[in-house]
């Protein structure tokens, strides 16, 4: 085999991602299982796709090496492969920020009004959660948070997030977490929270890219 030929086979290897990667859904799908495995039930509910259509998405990722299953019972659970497919996505998301101008236009038209204050960076808020200087709050769903979360921070959902204002108020500083970068129940916590003259700031990502970095985490369940 020629260079040349050997070339064009890899980069075919190589096309076999960005194909995985080109359906919206997928990228949806993926984000999901970089929180917490799923089956594919629960996937269907979260993403509003049907069993079927999930399940051919879920093929088409596993088949790509990005997601892996494991059989408990009578459940098929999804996972994310590892922290290198979470980093491909941030680094596909910054290329689009980057060089994309509908990604800003979006952002600006439905993200940025939610919330205009600067987000903290994960360098800053590992040295603020190292120093006790910040409370941290995790608004994911109780499974996510339990499969694994940022190390000391509180589980506090938004359905019982008005349950806690009373303890949050004494707090100096709080950031909020959940999914990532676009996921809003971070933005819809600051507006519940600032509403009552709590100081809180956003983490300008979310649990998988802090898990990716290298950073703690806690994991209550496997």
């Amino acid at each position: 085999m020629s260079s040349f030929s050997i070339k064009r086979s890899l980069f075919t290897q190589l096309a076999r991602i960005g194909k995985a990667i080109s359906q919206p859904n997928r990228l949806e799908l993926l984000d999901y299982l970089a929180q917490s495995p799923y089956n594919v039930e629960t996937l269907s509910k979260l993403s509003g796709l049907s069993i079927a259509n999930t399940s051919q998405h879920l093929k088409q990722l596993k088949l790509a090496g990005l997601i892996e299953s494991d059989k408990q019972g009578q459940h098929v659970f999804y996972q994310i492969s590892g922290n290198d497919v979470v980093q491909m996505m941030e680094l596909v998301r910054h290329v689009a920020e980057n060089h994309l101008a509908e990604i800003n236009h979006l952002m600006q038209q439905h993200l940025d009004p939610l919330d205009s204050t600067e987000a903290i960076s994960a360098n800053d808020l590992e040295q603020r959660i190292a120093t006790g200087e910040v409370k941290v709050i995790d608004v994911r769903p109780i499974a996510e948070y339990e499969s694994g979360h940022i190390t000391d921070s509180e589980h506090m959902p938004l359905d019982q997030l008005m349950n806690s204002i009373n303890t949050l108020k004494s707090c100096t500083e709080i950031v909020a977490y959940c999914r990532g970068p676009y996921c809003v129940y971070s933005y819809e916590a600051i507006a519940i929270l600032r509403r009552e003259g709590i100081n809180v700031r956003r983490y300008e990502a979310g649990f998988p890219e802090w898990k990716a970095q290298g950073r703690a985490v806690t994991e209550i369940s496997a």
